[in-house]
């Protein structure tokens, strides 16, 4: 990295995730978490299935997976009840199922061949399906859930609209599984639910009448985070706890409106995960391999620097709630950049890599560190191959922190230091705390006296070095060390240099500046809060928004300064700035 170039309501059920597919078995995740296991838990779901030709191969399947996550809510003590309705004039491939609570009725109307003359009444597309779901007795009390799937939904957006505001207004999630390019149009109906793609290795795949021969999934958590307490927007799922609660709280797109956030912003973040899931390579890291889609590949992919880009692809996973080790839909993405990192360390704690820059150690050792940290927020051991490799990435850093109390880019003890490489060393070091990781307090005294030699009282503006200039970046990076290792959000350079940040902001600095600035800016800003947080937020947020591609290969990513990984990775976690860290 080159620094110069930057210029209805149910709070009983609180999780559900679907079931997956494994290799030779039937590999049931379904986790039902219920806070009062003493009065009965009610859903009614609604299954709407498409049964017009493109679907012909993969209908065995489907049905196949409907009937399995209505036995895993059974056996999970859900009081649930189910119905089938499909959607494909003149198609006999689904039968409808109405309504009903018998677990061994509904399988065995769902398996039953299909009633032509009932056929012929079917809904031409799932809105008009949804149409007819609505007229379903719902029972007083329970949960609805429509889950659709289906390649192509509607091609009427405006039907889509019409129908959506019908289901929300009585309170009614959607769940959609449809092709990629169909997430925009779809919007409306999940915007209370969630949108899984079909794209790769899907539910499809699977062969109803012999279990053996089931492949893996990729719709493997098809339900996810759904079924919270709306009206009492209050949280009540067992989530990490302190500093990272919010990013797993049920009720989070609550505390992104409260902090600033908008269903666009996080409609963003979702795409910005999912590129990031597309092009993860095959050995778990995000490199100059190419994962791209043969039409409208990606451009600007290669860069060089692995560790950096692994480490900032977990970071962007894990500050959305995705961990290793708590089921969502992008735990294995993370554990596989995790395992990657753990097996590049040299013994000696190292996590350079061909670049040999610390920048590359301390986002990697950031990414390890924070995996621990929020695994013992949540009352669970750390994996021991993450703690130790943090532990020993940790050591590193401490043993090799140059005279001046700064880090640079080469492994020199001598050197002056540098902000902005010096700020993921701090960042790595404040996330091994809270990891209960050992931390010199002789490491922290003399970086907190890198930084304040570096800062420039008169303006609250911080240097690269103690007596270099001074940019957007790092002022934002040492705003950040004055809030979260300083502890002084209130101190005279802390109050400088959000003046000098609000001021950028109106200067335009979301629509030109580069990610990894805004990323620091966006953090610092936020941990700042107060009005000039809301005027920065209010410049840069839709700003960055607006940047994010939406066609192509590259769609849901950003490129501007550095490499598209990079580039999509800080934009994440700059719009996941709601919810990244509960304030202390």
């Amino acid at each position: 990295m080159d620094d110069s170039r930057q210029t209805t309501r149910l709070p009983k059920i609180q999780k559900l995730v679907d079931i997956g597919f494994a290799v030779g078995l039937l590999v049931s995740v379904f986790a039902v978490v219920l806070i009062d296991r003493s009065t009965p838990t009610s859903v009614d779901l609604v299954f709407i299935l498409d049964q017009r030709p493109a679907m012909r191969d993969i209908i065995a399947g489907m049905k196949a997976n409907c009937i399995e996550k209505a036995e895993a809510l059974k056996a999970a003590g859900v009081d649930c009840r189910f119905a089938v309705i499909p959607f494909g004039k003149k198609r006999f491939r689904v039968p409808t199922v109405a309504m009903t609570g018998d677990l061994r009725e509904f399988k065995q109307r769902l398996s039953a061949s299909p009633v032509a003359g009932g056929a012929e009444a079917a809904a031409a597309s799932a809105t008009e399906a949804i149409e007819q779901a609505l007229k379903l007795e719902f029972r007083e009390g329970a949960q609805v859930l429509f889950f659709v799937i289906s390649k192509v939904p509607s091609e009427d957006a405006t039907d889509i609209a019409t129908v959506a505001s019908r289901m929300h207004e009585r309170g009614i999630t959607a769940i959609i599984q449809a092709d990629a390019a169909e997430k925009d149009r779809c919007q409306p109906l999940y915007e209370s639910g969630r949108f899984f793609s079909m794209e790769g290795d899907d539910l499809t795949v699977a062969v109803a009448s012999d279990k053996s021969r089931r492949k893996s999934s990729r719709a493997a958590s098809l339900i996810a985070t759904l079924v919270t307490d709306k009206r009492a927007g209050a949280s009540q799922l067992a989530t990490v706890k302190g500093i990272y609660g919010a990013r797993t709280d049920p009720n989070r797109r609550n505390i992104i409106g409260s902090l600033g956030g908008t269903v666009e912003s996080e409609n963003a973040v979702q795409a910005g995960l999912e590129w990031l899931a597309r092009h993860q390579a095959e050995d778990g890291s995000w490199s100059d391999e190419r994962k791209c889609e043969s039409e409208q590949p990606c451009q600007h992919l290669k860069l060089g620097a692995t560790r950096a880009e692994t480490g900032l692809a977990v970071l962007a996973f894990q500050a959305g709630g995705h961990y290793y080790f708590n089921d969502q839909e992008y735990s294995a993405n993370v554990k596989r950049g995790l395992d990657w990192l753990v097996e590049q360390q040299r013994e000696d704690g190292c996590l350079f890599g061909p670049q040999h820059t610390w920048y590359e150690h301390g986002i990697a050792t950031f990414a390890l560190a924070e995996a621990c940290a929020v695994a013992l927020a949540n009352e669970k051991t750390p994996d021991e191959r993450y703690l130790n490799a943090a532990r020993r990435a940790v050591k590193f850093i401490e043993h090799h922190q140059y005279g001046a109390g700064g880090w640079q880019y080469a492994l020199d003890s001598q050197g002056a230091g540098d902000a902005s490489v010096s700020g993921w060393q701090v960042l790595a070091l404040k996330s091994a705390m809270e990891a209960k990781i050992d931390v010199s307090a002789d490491t922290i005294e003399r970086v907190t006296q890198f930084y304040e030699n570096c800062s420039i009282p008169e303006t609250g503006q911080t240097r690269y070095q103690p007596h270099g200039g001074s940019t957007d970046l790092t002022t934002a990076v040492g705003l950040t060390v004055q809030e979260f290792i300083v502890k002084k959000p209130k101190s005279p350079q802390a109050v400088k240099a959000v003046e000098y940040l609000r001021r950028r902001a109106t200067q335009g600095i979301g629509q030109s500046g580069d990610f990894y600035t805004l990323y620091n800016g966006m953090l610092a800003m936020f941990l700042a809060r107060g009005d000039a947080w809301n005027e920065w937020n209010h410049e840069v947020r839709d700003a960055i928004v607006k940047r994010q591609a939406k066609t192509g290969c590259a769609r849901g990513s950003w490129n501007h300064s550095y490499n598209r990984t990079l580039d999509t990775a800080w934009a994440v976690l700059t719009l996941e700035v709601y919810y990244r860290y509960a304030e202390q």
